[in-house]
């Protein structure tokens, strides 16, 4: 009965830290959401004093570059906007395979324990559907 409870905390404790991990990947896209939206804006902005430079540079005679020197500088913030966002997936891969192997060792003492403590089926049954889900939702992210 110890042996069943210890697991049955277990499985909470895994139900707990899944739906940390959930919450913190979700922080994440929306932090990367905001990073997109903050370089698209910092682009636009940076393309309209670009292009609004031309204009006064030929109504002073000049032939300017600016909308050219804009569009070659656009690329450039989506790049850097790109690379952040590229970083962020990185560390966040790096947190689901730590996550993935954090879920194996646990999954295995649990095997063990369930083994020398002769649990019973049904807790066994739980423990191997929660497994399953949580390797699911773990993959699906």
């Amino acid at each position: 009965d110890r042996g069943r409870r210890r697991e049955v905390e277990e499985l909470q404790q895994i139900r707990r830290e899944k739906e940390a991990s959930r919450s913190r990947h979700e922080e994440q896209r929306k932090a990367a959401r905001e990073v997109v939206a903050q370089a698209k804006e910092a682009a636009a902005a940076q393309l309209q004093r670009r292009r609004r430079a031309p204009d006064d540079l030929v109504d002073r005679g000049q032939q300017g570059s600016g909308v050219a020197e804009a569009e070659a500088l656009e690329p450039s913030l989506g790049e850097a906007a790109l690379a952040e966002l590229r970083e962020t997936l990185r560390r966040r891969n790096e947190q689901v395979e730590a996550a993935r192997a954090q879920l194996a060792a646990k999954s295995a003492k649990v095997a063990q324990r369930r083994q020398s403590n002769g649990a019973s089926s049904m807790a066994e049954m739980e423990l191997r559907k929660a497994h399953v889900r949580t390797a699911m939702e773990v993959e699906s992210e």
